[in-house]
């Protein structure tokens, strides 16, 4: 079979334009276009990456996206933080029956439940007081609906350091701490429903936010939260107190807690 010149012309521009599959990138045969589409396609895909790349910010889009991610997690559990609630959810204190105690007690480095409640209900205040120059760190731990709300520490102080050696740490509401003068400095006072807990130089507490958990024991400081509204719990409240460190001195460690239940 043969074919006339213009046919095979034909057939002679068809193949030119088509190239070779080796023809370099470009845009002067089908075969170079489809390389130069490969080429944008696998700088795409190294642009783009896999979804198992390392956070990066100048990484692969994947990477940056994982970088986000991460940073999206970071400020979920910072807010998360932030928005805790310090309480469930609040009661009608007119429905609540108050409950309170307030006394001493002889601690151990072991846990010792001060109060327990299972229902729903609200606290106010829940310190340990130092009643000796001598006592070591105490700590208190306050646990709302199966969460640990507060765990810090009172005492550790010698007669030197505050004017007075009764030393708190704990919860407090803060329409129930205030403030008297001795003559010499501030003490900050708590005025609890069975009176007067105690009193100690302001100086000498360091004031935190919920939720607290860092019960580390700095020389001379005190824990303590002062809560703007009721500390409300809705399934369960645990309070309990220990001392720190063994062949201490933990007799007549001071307690007092308040709020009510329903």
């Amino acid at each position: 079979m043969s074919m006339d010149i213009a046919t095979l012309s034909k057939i002679h521009d068809l193949l030119v334009k088509t190239g070779n599959s080796t023809d370099a990138a470009g845009i002067n045969t089908l075969f170079a276009q489809l390389n130069q589409i490969r080429a944008y396609t696998d700088t795409i895909e190294t642009l783009l990456g896999l979804t198992g790349d390392a956070a990066s910010g100048t990484g692969s889009v994947m990477a940056r996206l994982a970088q986000i991610v991460n940073y999206v997690d970071t400020v979920e559990t910072t807010v998360n933080a932030i928005n805790a609630k310090p309480a469930g959810v609040a009661v009608d204190k007119s429905m609540c029956m108050p409950f309170m105690g307030k006394g001493l007690i002889n601690l151990t480095t072991t846990y010792q439940t001060l109060y327990s409640y299972t229902g729903k209900g609200y606290l106010d205040l829940a310190i340990l007081e130092q009643n000796s120059v001598n006592t070591d760190y105490v700590t208190i731990k306050i646990t709302i609906d199966g969460a640990v709300m507060f765990e810090g520490s009172a005492g550790g102080f010698d007669s030197a350091t505050v004017n007075n050696p009764k030393t708190w740490g704990g919860i407090i509401l803060r329409d129930l701490l205030g403030f008297m003068y001795n003559g010499t400095t501030n003490l900050q006072t708590i005025k609890s429903a069975s009176g007067l807990v105690g009193s100690q130089g302001g100086a000498a507490g360091f004031i935190y936010t919920l939720p607290y958990t860092d019960n580390t024991q700095v020389a001379n400081q005190v824990t303590r939260v002062t809560i703007p509204d009721s500390l409300y719990f809705d399934t369960s409240i645990l309070i309990q107190a220990k001392g720190n460190a063994t062949n201490a001195n933990y007799n007549n460690i001071g307690y007092s807690y308040q709020g009510g239940k329903i």
